[in-house]
């Protein structure tokens, strides 16, 4: 009989036991039988669980779902007589195991936006851990459920992950303290994804703070204007306190990032805020062999998106007293973005 926990050897389920594959089952198109683990029960019965694109059978042949295979599994009566591998109880053994890539079941669960599964992993992990930890829970990329939820952008997700009588206070702190391993909040995944309504909820809801930095100093809104999402560049533009001169551990801004990345909506809008001087006042420096080149918004402009900075050199640098058969005409051209060799030292340290 095989070890509780032993999985398939189908090399798509490594290392996951049964909550693990019940959490990933969204794939319709594959009509061929899974099969997960053989469960000893007691010293008399067994579980055996094939799992099928429409239903799960369990070995009596009455159809299932994978919540509640999930549900029998963590709440069979007989479960302290099934041998375990470890000395955690069976319940939490299986809800907190990692697969190949650190995932336990409710990352994958929270992956595949599968809701009901989810809700039968919370119940059971709060119940073998009392409290929120499993908001905590991270894969190799220290990535938590939460993150998973930011990404798909799943608001049902997130009121099961954070329910309404969550306090708010406990849910921003949560929410600001998990990160990734390149130091990212969710919220920083939300604003990437372009995610609109889940970045109001973050924001509006909870509070989270919009300003926090990842570990390269990209904050959401660098992340928002880098990716291209105009929609959400709008509403973090209209929140207090967001800082849109913010720069990378580069020295890019987010006008730069998103001129590098050819995002022209995105140029355009923030070329139309009332600070786009001191966006344009930004300098950095490149790598490797152009490191001693210093690199500017202009000059950046004119090199991906020309006719923006044709625009630019008209409608902002450009003043035009009189018409040109008035008495009194002149034009007046502002060059401090062109001859501007004395001012980069000043716009890269930020002065």
């Amino acid at each position: 009989m095989e070890q509780l926990g032993k999985c398939t050897k189908d090399p798509r389920h490594r290392r996951k036991n049964i909550l693990h594959v019940c959490a990933e089952q969204t794939q319709p198109d594959d009509d061929k039988d899974i099969e997960i683990c053989t469960y000893p029960l007691n010293n008399k019965s067994q579980l055996s669980v094939t799992i099928k694109p429409s239903n799960v059978n369990t070995e009596d042949t009455k159809p299932n779902n994978h919540a509640e295979i999930c549900k029998h599994v963590l709440q069979h009566p007989d479960h302290k007589n099934w041998h375990l591998p470890e000395s955690k109880s069976l319940p939490e053994q299986l809800l907190y195991a990692p697969d190949d890539e650190g995932n336990t079941p409710l990352h994958l669960a929270c992956e595949q936006g599968n809701l009901p599964v989810c809700e039968e992993l919370i119940t059971g992990m709060t119940e073998v851990r009392p409290g929120l930890g499993y908001l905590e829970v991270v894969d190799f990329k220290d990535r938590t459920p939460l993150h998973e939820c930011a990404l798909l952008g799943n608001m049902a997700l997130l009121q099961i992950l954070l329910p309404s009588g969550l306090n708010k206070s406990t849910a921003k702190q949560i929410l600001d303290r998990v990160r990734d391993s390149d130091g990212k909040t969710p919220l920083h995944l939300a604003c990437a994804e372009g995610k609109l309504e889940m970045v109001q909820q973050l924001i509006g809801t909870f509070g989270v703070s919009i300003n926090t930095r990842a570990e390269k100093s990209d904050t959401p809104f660098f992340s928002a204007c880098e990716q291209g999402h105009l929609d959400v560049v709008n509403f973090l533009l209209k929140q207090p306190g967001i800082d849109t001169t913010v720069r990378n551990s580069k020295g890019l801004n987010a006008l730069d990032t998103a001129i590098i990345n050819h995002q022209e909506p995105v140029v355009r809008r923030l070329l139309e805020c009332e600070n786009w001087r001191r966006l344009m006042e930004n300098a950095h420096y490149g790598e490797g062999d152009d490191y001693d080149v210093p690199s500017t918004p202009m000059r950046e402009l004119i090199i991906f998106m020309p006719d923006i900075a044709y625009e630019v050199i008209e409608n902002k640098l450009t003043k035009v007293i009189g018409g040109e058969n008035q008495a009194v005409h002149q034009a007046t051209y502002d060059y401090s973005f062109f001859d501007d060799q004395y001012s980069i030292r000043d716009w890269t340290y930020g002065k």
